[in-house]
């Protein structure tokens, strides 16, 4: 009589601990969805960060891409730094005027 009373807890305590195994992983296959919703936004976000570079950086940016020699970049910085300010410019007066 007693094994009957133990294996019918045991029994009893394995459907619980399956029962909570299964809220669990409910629980983590949740969690893991929201974190890649978190990882693919700011990813995103990091792509148009890298769009709001500021004239002298995104000069810079521009000179390595284009594997300019020191006396090539020399030359080119004071001009290619004007044309990225003119433009950073007109996108911010754009922009405010948009918002207006």
């Amino acid at each position: 009589m007693r094994w009957k009373r133990e294996l019918s807890e045991a029994i009893s305590r394995i459907s619980f601990l399956e029962q909570e195994r299964a809220k669990l992983m409910k629980r983590y296959k949740s969690t893991q969805s929201s974190l890649q919703r978190i990882k693919k936004n700011s990813t995103e976000k990091n792509t148009s960060r890298k769009q709001e570079l500021t004239p002298r950086k995104q000069t810079e940016q521009e000179m390595q891409k284009a594997n300019l020699t020191e006396s090539q970049k020399q030359n080119i910085r004071k001009s290619l730094l004007l044309g990225n300010v003119i433009v950073s410019e007109i996108k911010q007066k754009t922009k405010h005027q948009k918002e207006q």
